[in-house]
């Protein structure tokens, strides 16, 4: 299978430091080919949050290779399994950064969205209002919820969506990873043949329509082309004064047979892993700050 990897984070024009993380995998496993793509968005009014950023996707990270080979079982993944592990893990790293805070009598938190892709399926893990869509060559789809005030009240039918779009708590969370308590949001749906999944923080998609990410994606066919449709629509966020950070990373596929498989294009940086499960694990991990050890 071809892949197409893009990832883009700007500081934006008012911010001093950025506080999104980001990280994208890829391996050929026992099971077939494997990508885990993830985007963390440090809270801007709460200090150091590119602290607590960096320390989910230093997690993710360390998970994908370190536990990923150990839940394929008879080539395959069990949903649970994944999920449970995914829960361990970040109810580990909250913790972690809540007791940190603590210490240091601070707060901070940050975002996330998470999509892995197996060779038939996608997880989705999701905290916050960062968001993960999925391109099927038809519709672009939201896969995930915003966790927000303003969104519980849309939900709840107390405002309209006229209303909502307007409403100011719509930047009021109402769970993040690393202050008070958080309750992950899970998913699990069937991948298509081609297709592809975007992931942003909610810099990128203030100003960026859902449908124009849906025309980007089925309008490009190059990694070129998309790089530079994406780069243009941060210069138009910034333009149209977009003040937090701006982050996406994209990953698509065209279902390329294995014997016609194009190089991975992850090559800002790449290591070999050997494992029982896993090998030739290609990555991506931008992040801004020191991890909590």
């Amino acid at each position: 299978m071809a892949i197409q990897l893009i990832h883009f984070s700007d500081c934006g024009p008012v911010r001093a430091t950025n506080q999104d993380a980001y990280c994208a995998f890829s391996a050929n496993t026992v099971a077939g080919p494997f990508s885990l793509l993830a985007v963390c968005d440090g809270m801007g009014g709460l200090s150091n949050g590119e602290v607590a950023s960096a320390t989910v996707i230093q997690d993710f990270s360390d998970w994908f290779v370190q536990q990923l080979p150990a839940l394929l079982q008879d080539n395959r993944l069990l949903p649970e399994k994944v999920f449970a592990s995914w829960n361990r893990m970040l109810q580990d790293c909250h913790n972690r950064l809540k007791q940190s805070a603590l210490a240091q009598q601070i707060r901070w938190g940050t975002t996330l969205s998470a999509v892995l892709l197996t060779p038939d399926s996608y997880y989705v893990l999701h905290i916050g209002d960062s968001r993960a869509y999925l391109e099927d060559g038809t519709e672009l789809q939201l896969l995930t919820k915003d966790q927000t005030l303003a969104m519980r009240e849309f939900e709840a039918g107390n405002i309209s969506s006229e209303q909502y779009e307007r409403d100011p708590r719509k930047n009021v969370l109402l769970q993040c990873i690393g202050d008070r308590t958080i309750t992950p949001a899970f998913r699990i749906g069937q991948k298509p043949i081609c297709g592809a999944v975007l992931l942003c923080s909610d810099g990128f998609y203030h100003t960026v329509q859902q449908e124009e990410m849906h025309q980007m994606l089925i309008g490009t066919s190059t990694r070129a082309e998309l790089q530079q449709e994406v780069g243009q629509m941060v210069a138009r966020a910034r333009h149209l004064g977009e003040t937090d950070n701006i982050t996406t990373v994209i990953l698509r596929w065209d279902g390329t047979p294995s014997s016609q498989r194009s190089t991975l294009p992850l090559s800002v940086s790449d290591e070999n892993v050997k494992t029982d499960a896993m090998d030739c694990v290609a990555k991506v991990i931008s992040i801004h700050a020191r991890p909590l050890e």
